[in-house]
């Protein structure tokens, strides 16, 4: 056989086997399990991985709401996971109002409060998130104001009162060095009776302060504020007994009344 012959029959015989690839390829897209494996054509069972398909991306994208601290300067970024955050509705039924609600939990200032900015507009309670065109990444500014704290006008008079004990006691405490530390100055003339008389007028001053600590009315669910008076009522009776104490050691004293005194620690 020449060399031409022999070159049209290798070309035939690659021809012949492509046609059979193909021929074999038709037959499993009916037979086979690549997609159809029925004769009438229906598609069936695919066991094939490019058929996979991509997790279902959420409806409201990822988002963050920036919200301006009071008087502060400074700025708190809220992410929000629609499916995480605001779950008890379908994504496309939540409305600004949902996510009002979310944020006065993380910031409590409450909706009627807040104002959302998205894209220069404003937002309105019942206004659909899936509308506002929200974009992976996007951002909301929320401007707002916390309402007024009710037991403002409690912890200013509970201040005020605890800056007078606070007073009182520094004069106990001059006192207290008189006795102890003997700190009395040469020029003055300090007597047991003089400090006794002195310890008696801070303990009524303190007296005075109780009852000033009791006369501040709360309601029983203001259990923060309740606690800050309790624990000042506490604080001057401890400054009270410290008072009891020193009254005891002026006792040992009582012969030297009228002179001057310079008294030591006897402990």
């Amino acid at each position: 056989m020449s060399a031409l012959g022999k070159s049209l029959e290798g070309f035939v015989a690659k021809a012949a086997d492509k046609v059979e690839g193909f021929a074999d390829s038709v037959i499993d897209l009916f037979h086979g399990d690549d997609g159809m494996n029925r004769e009438d054509g229906t598609m069936g069972s695919t066991t094939s991985k490019s058929s996979t398909k991509p997790p279902r991306l959420p409806v409201i994208p990822h988002f963050s709401v920036a919200y301006g601290l009071n008087n502060s300067g400074k700025t708190v970024l809220y992410h929000i996971d629609v499916a995480k955050d605001l779950p008890s509705k379908e994504e496309t039924q939540l409305t600004v109002l949902d996510l009002q609600n979310h944020l006065a939990s993380l910031t409590n200032v409450p909706p009627e409060n807040q104002t959302l900015i998205h894209r220069g507009a404003h937002l309105t309670g019942n206004a659909v998130l899936v509308d506002l065109k929200i974009r992976e990444g996007s951002k909301m500014m929320m401007l707002g104001r916390k309402p007024p704290d009710p037991d403002e006008a409690h912890k200013k008079s509970l201040s005020g009162i605890e800056d007078e004990v606070s007073a009182v006691s520094m004069q106990a405490m001059e006192i207290e060095m008189v006795i102890v530390g003997g700190n009395a100055s040469e020029s003055e003339s300090v007597t047991a009776k003089s400090l006794e008389k002195q310890l008696k007028l801070l303990n009524e001053h303190f007296m005075k302060l109780i009852m000033k600590t009791d006369a501040v009315e709360l309601p029983p669910d203001r259990v923060e504020v309740r606690a800050v008076r309790k624990g000042l009522v506490g604080r001057i009776h401890q400054e009270m007994e410290r008072i009891d104490l020193l009254l005891k050691k002026l006792e040992a004293y009582e012969e030297n009344a009228d002179r001057q005194i310079v008294l030591r620690d006897s402990r």
